[in-house]
């Protein structure tokens, strides 16, 4: 046992008073030792330290009633008694604790003793005497103070992870004291590693015993963190934070969506922005890393378009210079990630446009007036908002209905088109239609929206894209094919004509519009289009059929794919197709619908 716990140091007490009230403490008496701990702070730090023995002797683990006490107990009375002694205790160690007087050599020793009842008082606070007239969060705040002092002993530190409990105490001392002592609460949640499936349930447990109350208690803290007063403290929280998103479960998806439904984007964006541009590096670095991490679909990216996500990313941008943006520059390649991929990706989804609507005109003054023509970002900012500036004339357009939404059946199997008629009847008819619908996760606006900018991006490219079947007809005479869209690029839509080969390496899942490559027909008034594009981090494939009001075009198609001759180049194959194809179009612009 080390040397501090022994009680012959208490007789090295320097008052005959004080030596008499600390061995009747250590001895069992309660009044001596309530007012030990009471003069603890009063005393020099030598002097509070030869009290330790006194202390320890109160929280021998021996004395903890078993189970078999506790039932008997429970039977005839409300509470338990008998443990006035080892609470007072414990108090006391939390003084101590403070004042950093307890050598961490003792650590060793200490740890048995204080963890057994600590874990005691923790489980069984309703049915002790003092829940009746101590606040629990300030006990459980000197409990959890003990546990980090004892952390710091390198020896002890390994045993004490390792020990069942230790991560809920800690979780119920941070959600306790978010409002009272941010920093105490930042090193409470600091020390919740979570490495195993064990240690997350534990941090539930602690903070209520649900994913949404642990979703809660982190978006309290960090609403609490922001308006502080010492930015050092909303930059160790946000360390803390995200280091303790990161690591293990925590990332579990269960948590993301319950963050997600409770609005984390609000806090998130705020303290980034309250971060941006202090010396904190490390920090904002972590909270735009987790943010870019929490968009993983359109919902989670509108919902931070709606709080702030595109202004901050504009800040950050403008205030990166050309010569740092580089590989080490960690805070520049997100930057260039969502500039270039995620939030150009999106564009397509009909819930990031509407919220895109209500931020961009004042987001573009800003990118203005923070001279984001002059950054690292300049060309990135251009190409991304000529794009959104495309994509929300092409949303004022179909909201206004100068874009006619046109429906058809969906069911490839059916090919039937009803694009002026079109009733409930056929629906309820078309089985197949009926059964696709209940995986479908899109609303039914989002879809009509889909199928308006499928089809206006279809009527651009018309030309390029009959240019490309005319000559997949000529190198491959008679074998079907597909055209794809691509919606991956910041310049917009891309596209290509494919062998249906292709469709054997789609990964397919419950997506709009999806059929198995084996039941997709290519027939003279149904065409095949493969729609690729993201969805947050996701890649999507949608086998989308548009449907012909009339089966001519295939063969004018084919006419014109047998002008070229054998051996004809791809260079040369253009000017003698270029002619026919544009009267084509011409003609066919006014006359031929087009119904995705």
């Amino acid at each position: 046992m080390h040397d501090c716990l022994h009680l012959r140091n208490l007789s090295k007490l320097k008052t005959a008073g004080m030596r008499s009230s600390a061995r009747a403490a250590a001895a069992g008496s309660l009044p001596d030792l309530v007012a030990l701990c009471d003069s603890l702070g009063d005393l020099p730090e030598m002097q509070a330290l030869l009290t330790l023995p006194a202390l320890f002797a109160n929280a021998d683990r021996q004395r903890i009633p078993n189970s078999a006490e506790l039932d008997t107990l429970s039977s005839r009375e409300m509470s338990i008694p008998h443990v006035d002694g080892p609470f007072q205790a414990l108090m006391g160690f939390g003084v101590l604790v403070a004042a950093e007087s307890i050598p961490l050599g003792a650590a060793a020793d200490l740890w048995p003793h204080l963890w057994g009842w600590l874990d005691f008082l923790h489980t069984h606070w309703d049915y002790l005497p003092a829940s009746r007239c101590v606040d629990q969060r300030r006990v459980c705040m000197h409990h959890a103070a003990i546990i980090l002092a004892l952390l710091k002993a390198h020896d002890t530190s390994t045993i004490i992870r390792a020990t069942p409990g230790v991560r809920s105490l800690l979780a119920t001392a941070w959600k306790g004291m978010i409002d009272d002592d941010a920093l105490f609460a930042c090193s409470a949640a600091g020390t919740l590693d979570l490495i195993s499936a064990s240690h997350f349930e534990e941090v539930v447990d602690g903070v209520g015993g649900t994913i949404q109350d642990l979703a809660s208690t982190i978006i309290r803290h960090l609403s609490r963190a922001v308006p502080h007063p010492e930015l050092k403290i909303t930059a160790k929280f946000v360390v803390v934070c995200f280091g303790f998103l990161h690591s293990g479960c925590a990332g579990s998806p269960q948590l993301r969506r319950a963050l997600c439904s409770i609005d984390f984007f609000t806090p998130l964006i705020n303290t980034l922005t309250a971060l941006h541009g202090t010396p904190a590096l490390e920090a904002p670095w972590m909270c735009l890393n987790h943010l870019v991490g929490m968009l993983e679909g359109s919902a989670e990216i509108a919902a931070a378009l709606k709080s702030g996500l595109l202004r901050i990313t504009v800040a950050i941008a403008a205030s990166i210079a050309p010569v740092d943006r580089n590989e080490a520059n960690k805070i520049s390649l997100l930057i260039i990630g969502l500039l270039q991929n995620l939030l150009p990706q999106s564009l397509v989804h009909y819930t990031v446009l509407v919220q895109l609507k209500k931020c961009f005109p004042s987001c573009l003054a800003f990118a203005t007036a923070s001279k984001i023509e002059v950054s690292a970002f300049s060309q990135d900012w251009r190409d991304f908002s000529t794009l959104a500036q495309k994509r929300l004339q092409f949303l004022d357009s179909w909201e206004a209905r100068a874009i006619p939404s046109l429906k058809a059946c969906d069911n490839t199997e059916c090919g039937k088109i009803d694009s002026v008629h079109w009733n409930a009847a056929h629906r309820k008819q078309c089985q197949g239609l009926r059964s696709t619908r209940l995986t479908e996760t899109l609303s039914t606006r989002s879809k009509s929206f889909w199928r308006a900018l499928l089809n206006a991006d279809y009527r651009h490219l018309m030309i390029d894209i009959y240019y490309r079947q005319v000559l997949f007809m000529h190198e491959h005479p008679g074998e079907a094919f597909l055209t794809m869209l691509s919606y991956m690029d910041v310049s917009g839509a891309k596209f290509d004509v494919l062998s249906p080969s292709v469709l054997k390496r789609v990964t397919w899942g419950a997506q709009m519009h999806q059929r198995s490559p084996e039941v997709v027909l290519q027939t003279r008034r149904i065409e095949r289009h493969l729609v690729i594009h993201y969805d947050g981090h996701t890649i999507r494939q949608l086998l989308v059929p548009m449907h012909l009001a009339t089966s001519e075009l295939p063969d004018q198609l084919l006419s014109i794919a047998q002008l070229l001759p054998p051996g004809t180049t791809e260079e040369d194959a253009f000017e003698i197709v270029k002619a026919p194809l544009e009267d084509l179009v011409w003609r066919i612009q006014k006359t031929l619908v087009f119904t995705h």
